[in-house]
């Protein structure tokens, strides 16, 4: 019979697998701590690089930003450069206007000066029945009499273009050096489109 025997003291033994055991845990701590730490690292430089890009991004923004306010008067200009050739486009298209402007400038004389002239589109009824398109008309300025402004607007009441005109108003002006003379307003209708 073969019997087997163990030389080696049961404490020794227990001390050997408590050895493994704690090498093991020790091992696997240090793993799991070196992979925290690789993961702090790795973390650390991602902070670092999104850091970075977003300095880049905010410069970024504030030279768009920079470039968009140098934009601004370009814009501005551009609609104002627009709106001008609106106004020439119409001009250009509607022939009332250059028998309008005619009439006007035949009308004044020296001794007149216009200080505003403006056309607002308008739609009326007629008595048909019927709508057309007009033009309510302001036309005001100073007049060196009253005597002149009666002549104007004898004259500028003859316009074919005319629908009506009427004397708004018409005050002695404030200053005393003007005092001889009239402010005058002059509202009127306009055909917006010459009629065949």
């Amino acid at each position: 019979m073969n019997k087997k025997m163990d030389l080696i003291p049961n404490d020794t033994r227990i001390n050997r697998v408590i050895l493994k055991r704690v090498i093991g845990w020790v091992i696997v701590s240090a793993s799991v701590l070196g992979g925290v730490l690789l993961m702090a690292v790795y973390m650390q430089r991602q902070v670092l690089w999104l850091d970075s890009r977003v300095l880049s991004l905010r410069q970024q923004v504030n030279a768009l930003e920079e470039w968009d306010q140098g934009l601004a008067p370009l814009a501005d200009s551009l609609s104002t450069a627009y709106g001008c050739q609106v106004v020439v486009n119409e001009l250009l298209n509607e022939p009332f206007w250059s028998g309008l402007l005619a009439d006007l400038s035949f009308a004044s004389r020296e001794t007149l000066w216009l200080n505003q002239f403006t056309l607002t589109k308008d739609e009326v009824s007629m008595p048909d029945g019927t709508r057309r398109e007009v033009a309510l008309m302001v036309v005001s300025g100073l007049a060196s009499s009253d005597k002149e402004l009666m002549r104007f607007i004898t004259r500028f009441s003859d316009s074919e273009h005319l629908t009506s005109l009427t004397l708004a108003q018409a005050t002695i002006p404030n200053d005393t050096e003007l005092k001889d003379m009239r402010e005058f307003e002059l509202h009127g209708t306009v055909q917006w489109r010459s009629e065949q």
